[in-house]
């Protein structure tokens, strides 16, 4: 059943008198949390500082979600945010610095925007012009990495702070490798694609709208050569068409349509993207860089971490960049500000395992996605990150049955 067919407390729908103000709370919402935030190539050409933006458009998000409705804030939520202040306070005392208590502030208003503005931000005919939307990105990511292909040359470059970033006719990249790219779209790496392509779909998919554009979405966003996606497109096939034959007819599918579009290319580019990647050089898959990040982590872990984080002690980071794997928080700032982010992992392998099984989906990307980019206090993601949180908390309230 579709989720906003269902009657449930969250379905409040605004009158006709207040249609316009809803409106333009939906284009200002879905724009700034889904494009204005995350985009990098936007702050770049409309010379914006992340920090301003971000304080300002929580602000204003903030009046939005309150406004013109009968505030209610169940008491867990009011509890959940007391904890996250309580133990960024502790970490900014004992660490001597006021990071903890900044991101624990900036979690707590990402939660707070979600959970309240959860009636703008569940409106169907707003997620399906935001998938529209991210079709458009993804698509366009396709073409330029066949532009890119057949030989053309990137139109322009621009530094997006301290990388250069190339466009190629519809989209920016960072990774060219002679005549293959991995297209970012309108953010500042392909990783970074992937990671929005796979918010809008477990939104989607927590909902239960919009699943049309799903499978159209993981496919086209496979085009930015994200491991994580790749992972993230099986597990979507082997969840929702656990019909041996359904995953055939979808798999002879996809590869009919690779073989008669593409042909050459299709293979020239799966070779550069993943297969290659997937060779085994020193006891480790060449396309993993994670793996040394963990290591790098367990080497190196002791007290003072602990307590105060890498970033408070001033210490050097080495050669390794420690800004993408499940310990990066804790290494940069200590355990108590890690607690949040797991917590919230664990919260969803709960809703993976013992909730309905449309919730399985994701619920496991959304973990998933974590594990590789724990942003959750990232100025840029950390927004939809939790709205993709909070639609995943309420299609799990919608779920009466739990699974025993």
């Amino acid at each position: 059943m579709n989720y906003f067919n269902r009657s449930s407390n969250y379905s409040m729908e605004p009158k006709n008198s207040d249609r316009s103000e809803h409106g333009f709370k939906r284009i200002f919402l879905f724009g700034g949390c889904f494009i204005l935030l995350p985009s990098y190539v936007l702050h770049h050409y409309l010379n914006l500082d992340i920090n301003l933006l971000y304080a300002t458009f929580s602000i204003a998000s903030l009046i939005a979600c309150i406004s013109g409705t009968r505030l209610f804030l169940p008491r867990g939520l009011i509890n959940i945010i007391l904890v996250i202040n309580f133990i960024g306070g502790m970490g900014s005392l004992l660490a001597g610095v006021y990071s903890q208590m900044l991101m624990a502030i900036s979690l707590s208003i990402n939660l707070f925007i979600a959970f309240t503005g959860f009636r703008i931000f569940k409106d169907h005919k707003s997620l399906t012009q935001l998938s529209l939307v991210a079709l458009a990105i993804v698509f366009g990511a396709v073409i330029g990495l066949l532009y890119a292909y057949t030989g053309g040359t990137p139109l322009a470059e621009i530094d997006l702070y301290g990388r250069m970033s190339y466009f190629y006719l519809s989209t920016f990249t960072n990774s060219v490798t002679g005549n293959l790219i991995r297209p970012a779209g309108i953010f500042d790496e392909p990783g970074a694609l992937a990671m929005y392509v796979t918010l809008i779909v477990i939104i989607n998919e927590a909902l239960r709208v919009n699943a049309k554009f799903s499978l159209l979405l993981l496919i086209a966003g496979l085009a930015s050569g994200s491991f994580a996606l790749l992972f993230i497109f099986a597990a979507y096939v082997i969840l929702k068409f656990r019909d041996k034959s359904k995953i055939a007819s979808v798999a002879i599918g996809i590869t009919l349509v690779t073989f008669f579009i593409l042909n050459d290319t299709a293979l020239a580019i799966s070779d550069q993207f993943f297969f290659n990647r997937l060779e085994i050089q020193d006891g480790r898959l060449v396309g993993d860089n994670r793996t040394h990040q963990i290591e790098f982590f367990i080497e190196n872990v002791n007290w003072d971490m602990a307590i105060h984080g890498q970033k408070a002690l001033g210490g050097d980071f080495g050669v390794y960049d420690v800004s993408s794997n499940p310990f990066s928080v804790f290494y940069s700032y200590g355990l108590l500000i890690w607690l949040p982010y797991l917590a919230l992992e664990i919260w969803l392998l709960y809703c993976a395992f013992f909730y309905r099984p449309h919730l399985r989906f994701p619920a496991l990307a959304l973990f998933l996605t974590l594990l590789q980019r724990p942003y959750l206090y990232n100025m840029h993601w950390g927004m939809p990150i939790m709205i993709a949180a909070v639609a995943i908390y309420h299609a799990q309230r919608a779920s009466k049955d739990i699974r025993r």
